[in-house]
Parts: C-alpha cells; sequence; structure tokens
C-alpha cells in the first residue's frame, strides 16, 4: 500500500487512481465542471505542475524539466491550492495567462511554497536562457564563422540586440550577462506593483551564468 503526507497526517491511496503517477486528488468535490465540460482551473494548475516533473512524455518534449521534483506537500492538490492561493498573481495563473514560476528564487530544481512564485509571461520568457547549440560556448553566445569571432546577442521585449564581435567568448558573454542584468532590472521596476516582493529583490539582483 502506498501512502502520502498529507500536512503531518498519513493518507492511504490503495485505491486513488494517481495523478501523473505521483498526485492525490483529496479535493473536496469533483474537479470536473460538467458546466463547461472540463477540469476547474485549480486542478489544471496543479496538474500541469505535476507533469512539468514526472511526465516522461512532457520531459521527451521539454529535456530541462529532467531532475525537477515537487514538495511532497505539494502531492496533494489541497496542500497546494492552500499554499498557492495566498500568493500575489495566483487569480492571474487560473483564469489569465501568470505561470507558475520556481526559477526566480531558487535553483529551479524544486516546486514548493518557498521557491515558486506566479510571473507574467514576460518575465517568465526572460528568465529562459536559450542555450547554444555548442557546449563550447555561454549561454548569448555563438561562434561567427566569417570573422572567427564570437558574436553576442539578446532578445528583450521582442526586439533583437546586436551586442558585438569579440575575440574571446567569455568576453562576449560577460556583454552579454550585462545587458540582460539591465533587462532585469528595467523588468522589476515595469512590474514591482504586480508581483510579490521577493520576486521583485530578485530581479533586481538577478544574475547570469555561463552554462
Amino acid at each position: 500500500m502506498k501512502f502520502i503526507k498529507n500536512r503531518g497526517v498519513i493518507l492511504s491511496i490503495k485505491n486513488r487512481k494517481l495523478v501523473v503517477g505521483v498526485g492525490v486528488n483529496d479535493w473536496d468535490v469533483s474537479t470536473w465542471d460538467n458546466s463547461i465540460k472540463r477540469d476547474i482551473p485549480e486542478y489544471l494548475l496543479w496538474k500541469s505542475m505535476l507533469a512539468r516533473a514526472y511526465s516522461p512524455s512532457y520531459q521527451k518534449r521539454y529535456p530541462t524539466y529532467k531532475g525537477v521534483s515537487v514538495d511532497s506537500d505539494w502531492l496533494s492538490i489541497t496542500n497546494f491550492i492552500a499554499d498557492v492561493s495566498s500568493k500575489v498573481g495566483y487569480r492571474k495563473a487560473l483564469f489569465s495567462n501568470w505561470v507558475l514560476d520556481k526559477d526566480l528564487l531558487s535553483d529551479g530544481r524544486l516546486y514548493s511554497k518557498e521557491t515558486c512564485c506566479f510571473l507574467p509571461p514576460e518575465i517568465n520568457g526572460f528568465l529562459t536562457h536559450k542555450k547554444s547549440t555548442s557546449n563550447d560556448t555561454p549561454v548569448g553566445v555563438s561562434f561567427h564563422k566569417l570573422t572567427n569571432k564570437y558574436k553576442a546577442e539578446i532578445r528583450f521585449n521582442g526586439k533583437h540586440y546586436y551586442l558585438g564581435l569579440f575575440e574571446d567568448k567569455l568576453e562576449a558573454f560577460e556583454k552579454y550577462k550585462e545587458r540582460k542584468e539591465e533587462f532585469s532590472k528595467v523588468l522589476a521596476e515595469s512590474w514591482r506593483n504586480e508581483i510579490e516582493l521577493p520576486a521583485y529583490n530578485a530581479l533586481m539582483n538577478f544574475k547570469v551564468s555561463p552554462y
């Protein structure tokens, strides 16, 4: 028999069908809304988080999620909603396009009350670095064959910024890092009245690593 810990109470899940193989739907009533013929947004928010961390098919499409886990408390939907419903941006995540982010406040390997916040797509997309196609070059840098130099470039708010050509790949990365961290502060100020304080502070102190 399998068990899950729910706020200190051990729940038997012998006769429950696990969601994405790990989650327990212990919602008081049905999470299916028959009036609109789909699951309620609270359930979809929870299930999508579980899928990112535990669905092999999802991770095949998005391999960066391999190794990500969910705090044991959040394997229960009631625990999850109890925690996230008090966070800034929760309603926008249910009924708009805000996302549950695990990267800004931590190393991005765990979904939990302490490591997650809700963010608008503009910030969430900004936090996703476009990795180089080669392991030999840092993020934001590519090798420019015509000049035999390293090119630094960045996109922000839908615009492309060419940052120059450099003899050394780390020098090119430093230029990318400088602009990325500048843009992070711009985002922080733009959204400071809509995101929670820890998220604002994290953007103001955002640092970029080369790989």
